[in-house]
């Protein structure tokens, strides 16, 4: 993909140290759900780790992904954040 437009993020910031992921997941009702999900590079998923979940989309209403600097320093504290709204 090429990059269009990149926000700038004030202070120290390395877009390299983060990981961004788009998977599919298996809902109740073995539909297949898109999620959004990024992290600090070096985070374990093992399921010990806290996970902020930002947004909720269902009957048609969904949120697009998007980048939000205020969330970096959960990111930093190893928390990873998960948007399951996009469909």
């Amino acid at each position: 993909m090429e990059l269009l437009k990149q926000q700038e993020v004030i202070g120290t910031f390395n877009a390299g140290d983060y990981v961004s992921e788009r998977k599919m997941v298996s809902h109740r009702w073995c539909t297949l759900v898109p999620i959004s999900i990024v992290y600090k590079k070096g985070f374990e998923k093992d399921g010990t780790r806290p996970m902020l979940l930002y947004a909720y989309g269902s009957y048609g209403y969904s949120m697009d992904p998007y980048f939000s600097s205020t969330r970096l320093s959960l990111l930093d504290l190893c928390f990873w954040i998960c948007d399951c709204t996009h469909t």
